[in-house]
């Protein structure tokens, strides 16, 4: 369900920039987080570990993961996010787009629905990935 909506927003541009890409992929990631907030702490949050883990439980996040670390890796590939290990990179995006989701659906960043929600994460996703992107939007 994490990697449908990450998908899906991804599914909806027309475009391959690198910039616009990993927006959707952390708008699909947060559009999941704050209207499934209780899969999300199953999938992340170690309410199951160890031998308690179901199979499928750990491959639905690693396929999240790795339709992430594609779209870093692409976009690197092609010049438009900054070279280095895509892992590293993808790694950066997920902490960064987690982090956001962990203080929205807690309570700790209030946020409007509807297009001023859409407006306000593009806005953040934006400033957070700055460092990553090449070129004069860097």
């Amino acid at each position: 369900m994490l990697t449908k909506s990450m998908r899906a927003e991804v599914g909806q541009l027309s475009t391959s920039d690198a910039r616009e890409r990993l927006i959707a992929l952390g708008i699909g990631y947060l559009r999941f987080a704050t209207t499934s907030p209780a899969y999300l702490h199953v999938i992340f949050g170690g309410v199951l570990t160890g031998e308690d883990v179901p199979r499928g439980l750990a491959e639905a996040g690693a396929e999240a993961y790795e339709t992430l670390r594609a779209e870093v890796a692409s976009g690197i590939q092609r010049g438009e996010l900054r070279a280095g290990d895509a892992d590293v990179r993808a790694l950066a995006c997920w902490s960064m787009v987690h982090g956001l989701s962990m203080l929205i659906i807690n309570g700790a960043i209030p946020v409007a629905g509807g297009k001023a929600q859409r407006q306000l994460l593009d806005g953040l996703l934006r400033l957070l990935g700055e460092g990553l992107y090449n070129g004069e939007g860097a």
